[in-house]
């Protein structure tokens, strides 16, 4: 009897270390999935979209160094908090909602892009490097008159104009940028700002937390930050020369397609 309880416990033993071994393969599994996924995503939707648009231009007049910093640190900001909203939504929801909401996001971002560019293609519309060079334009222009705005006229300014720039300085919006450019350079600042603004509420955002809702999200964060980080880094090593060469319309139908084959997936594998 006491041999049969020794055996049974044994055997007992085994099956739950089988069992942990085999739940460490699934995890490592959807690691690796969710890692491959997330940078095929990212590398096929975000190159020359808006985000490599202003590392490229920004790239031309500044230090290529602190652009790809600024512009890679924001992108990944964004990218690990998508992932943690995917990873939290399993929560909120069953796994099933989750994964169908998540498989229809991949068909409705896929259906959508392959439509703009046929379509609904317009030759005439403007472009992401013209909306880009246009943002910074004016963005340039602002920063000149609040410069000079700051000089005031003639070298002299009243009580008045005393008061005034005495309030702004005290705004607290002043406040922030003055401490922010204590740790970070002026430039590193607007490629982080601008690229993450650009990023919110895109559909590679919203892509990356379907995939950290249905994968591992620290492999869907891992590859989406390699995926942003090669992205950056093509976009600040060519420059505008390697945005003028690229067809958007190419890129987006391509980034469409592959929406839509995530999509189809999802319904053949299943949860």
């Amino acid at each position: 009897m006491r041999h049969f309880c020794d055996t049974a416990l044994e055997i007992l033993s085994r099956e739950k270390r089988t069992q942990k071994y085999f739940h460490r393969i699934k995890m490592i599994s959807l690691a690796d999935e969710g890692f491959l996924r997330s940078a095929s995503m990212i590398l096929a939707s975000e190159i020359g979209d808006k985000t490599f648009f202003i590392a490229a231009i920004l790239a031309m007049n500044h230090s290529r160094l602190t652009v790809w910093s600024g512009s890679v640190f924001a992108l990944a900001l964004m990218t690990g908090l998508s992932a943690m909203m995917g990873a939290i939504a399993p929560n909120l929801l069953n796994k099933t909602t989750t994964h169908y909401v998540a498989t229809g996001l991949f068909f409705l971002f896929g259906l959508r892009s392959v439509y703009d560019q046929t379509v609904g293609y317009d030759a005439n519309a403007e472009s992401e490097l013209e909306e880009v060079e246009k943002e910074l334009k004016e963005h340039t222009s602002s920063s000149s008159s609040r410069t000079r705005g700051r000089g005031g006229r003639g070298g002299k300014t009243g009580p008045a104009t005393r008061t005034r720039t005495k309030a702004k300085k005290q705004s607290p919006g002043s406040k922030i940028n003055d401490i922010l450019a204590v740790f970070f350079s002026p430039i590193f600042l607007q490629a982080f700002l601008m690229t993450f603004l650009a990023e919110w509420g895109d559909r590679s955002q919203i892509a990356t937390i379907a995939l950290a809702a249905d994968y591992d999200p620290i492999g869907v964060t891992l590859g989406g930050i390699c995926g942003h980080g090669l992205c950056t880094s093509a976009a600040v090593l060519g420059g505008k020369r390697m945005a003028g060469a690229i067809s958007e319309r190419m890129v987006g139908l391509c980034g469409g397609i592959l929406f839509l084959a995530f999509g189809v997936h999802a319904l053949v594998v299943g949860e």
